[in-house]
């Protein structure tokens, strides 16, 4: 005879399957919350993980894809190529006038003036005078050079030095007036420079023609010859 059991009576009350499954489902999420914790290499909850095809830099899930280590360490951690360390830094620019000294001109002493048609010492045996100072109309050839009213004045060296004496640099002025008014040399007429030295006993002459408007009156000469130690003046009226 069969026997029916109660509504009390077996192992206990009767699940449907729908019921069963959400238990299972309910069971098995603190078991993974439990595992995510203790991997430490398991991405966080709510970022993407980003596969092999994804280029560098692409944001995943508002997260930037992680750079391959093969890129940052040939280009840098940014991905930007690397350089060999030298600064592209352009070096600060000086003036042309920074960093040079500047040298005060040097004044030659002048010796005493002498009168127009006396001998002047430029050095012991050497003497200077001026043979001739006329009035020419000067003429132009060289660049800046103007034509006009010009006094043409010939000098003349002896050298009694016993040496040869160097001319190379000499040099000859021409002033006007009491205040002493510079003049300007011209290429002619009949210009002749001084040679490059001057040997023992020996004589030399030279000519120069200068443009002034201002050929009566004071007149002041200069010859300066380097190797020499003073400047020899002449000085007065002709």
């Amino acid at each position: 005879m069969e026997r029916r059991r109660g509504p009390d009576e077996g192992t206990g009350p009767r699940w449907s399957h729908g019921r069963r499954a959400l238990a299972a489902a309910l069971l098995s999420v603190p078991l993974v919350l439990v595992t995510a914790a203790c991997d430490p290499d398991a991405p966080e909850p709510g970022t993407g993980v980003p596969s092999a095809s994804t280029p560098a830099g692409t944001v995943v899930d508002g997260t930037p894809a992680a750079v391959p280590s093969d890129v940052t360490s040939s280009e840098g951690s940014t991905g930007a190529p690397a350089t060999d360390g030298t600064s592209t830094k352009k070096p600060p620019t000086k003036k042309p006038s920074e960093g040079l000294a500047t040298v005060a001109p040097v004044e030659r002493p002048r010796a005493a003036p002498v009168d127009l048609g006396d001998d002047a010492a430029a050095a012991p045996g050497l003497s200077a005078r001026l043979v001739e100072v006329e009035d020419v109309d000067g003429t132009a050839e060289g660049p800046g050079e103007v034509a006009g009213a010009a006094l043409r004045v010939t000098v003349e060296l002896t050298n009694g030095t016993g040496r040869v004496v160097d001319l190379r640099g000499a040099v000859v002025n021409l002033y006007t007036g009491k205040d002493r008014l510079p003049t300007s040399l011209l290429s002619g007429p009949g210009a002749v420079a001084l040679p490059a030295s001057l040997g023992r006993d020996g004589t030399a002459q030279a000519t120069y023609v200068f443009r002034t408007d201002h050929r009566d009156g004071l007149l002041e000469v200069e010859v300066d010859i380097a190797d020499a130690p003073s400047v020899v003046v002449f000085e007065g009226t002709r």
